[in-house]
Order: structure tokens, then C-alpha cells, then sequence
């Protein structure tokens, strides 16, 4: 079963229980924290999916990193995934659980790559957009500047990627001489 169907699976139980419990906003913040720290420490994703360090030990950590930030329903999570020696999966786990919680939400995580900072009005012109494409959802806009793209931008909808940079440009004119 690949990682991905896994973590899926777990997270599908795990917020359908956070569903019924009420307290989805709790858990989605841990889950946040959760994938914050996974993602940005290389050294934590490997001391998880050792499988020679014992699952007490494993624990022990996660406890130690998260102390008292994350609530006890996210322990239990946790404490699944290292009896069922799955904790290797945690970081996909939180990240998957991120996307239920978004589609729940009714709400798309747009990353905007431009060379320059978006101002107001073009983020706001950004935001109508992906309205008229996606319909009426909350859009939250992480953006990106990548004085690399010279010009334009590009907009990442998650499964779909809208390329209109003016080094996209360039590169299709220049395929378009070598090959024609």
C-alpha cells in the first residue's frame, strides 16, 4: 500500500473523530504544528522512521517537542501511529489532514510565485480570478517572490498550475526555434 493511501486512511478516521467530537479547530492547529515541525527538521523524520529506535523512545520525543502545544486526542493519534509502526508516516499524516480540513472548510491554499511582492490590488484581482475558475470558496494566498520568473506569474491551485511567467515564455519561444 503506497504511503500516501496509508496516510490517507488514517486521516480519514482521525478527522471523522475530530468531526464527532467537536473539535476539529483543536486538532486542525496541532496538525499544524505537527507538519511545521516534520517539514522543517530533516533530523525528525529520520529519527521517526528509524525503525531501530524504540517506540517508547519515539514518544518520549514527541512528547519532549510538543509538551503541552498539542491536545490529547493528537496524542492518541500519535500513539496509534507508533503502536501500529506506521510514525514514520506523521509528517504525511498532518499534512493530509490539512486538506480535509480545507475541503471541509470550503477553502483553497493558492501559492502565488511573482518576481516582485504582490500588492494589494493584483492579490485582490488574483483572488477574483480563481473565484471565477473555482467558484465561491475562501482563497488564501501564500506568496512567493522569485525575481527568477522575470515577469508574470505563476499560480499553483494545488492540482493545477497556471505558468505565465515570462521565463515560461521565453523557454516555449526558444523550444519553438530549436524544433521548428
Amino acid at each position: 500500500m503506497s504511503v500516501d493511501k496509508l496516510a490517507r486512511r488514517y486521516v480519514k478516521a482521525f478527522f471523522d473523530e475530530s468531526m464527532s467530537k467537536n473539535n476539529v479547530e483543536q486538532v486542525n492547529q496541532d496538525m499544524e504544528l505537527v507538519n511545521q515541525a516534520t517539514s522543517s527538521s530533516r533530523d525528525l523524520r529520520v529519527f521517526l522512521s528509524n525503525p531501530i529506535i524504540k517506540s517508547n523512545v519515539k514518544m518520549s520525543a514527541l512528547k519532549e517537542i510538543f509538551s503541552d502545544k498539542i491536545s490529547s486526542d493528537t496524542y492518541a493519534l500519535i500513539q496509534l501511529l507508533i503502536n501500529n509502526n506506521r510514525i514514520g508516516n506523521l509528517g504525511d499524516v498532518a499534512r493530509l489532514f490539512k486538506d480535509y480540513y480545507n475541503e471541509h472548510k470550503n477553502i483553497l491554499e493558492v501559492t502565488v510565485t511573482t518576481a516582485t511582492a504582490l500588492d494589494k490590488a493584483t492579490e485582490e484581482l488574483v483572488v477574483k480570478t480563481i473565484h471565477s475558475k473555482v467558484g465561491e470558496k475562501e482563497i488564501i494566498i501564500h506568496p512567493i517572490v522569485d525575481k527568477s520568473i522575470l515577469g508574470g506569474f505563476i499560480i499553483d491551485l494545488g492540482n493545477k498550475i497556471y505558468d505565465l511567467s515570462v521565463r515560461n515564455r521565453l523557454s516555449n519561444i526558444a523550444n519553438q526555434l530549436i524544433y521548428n
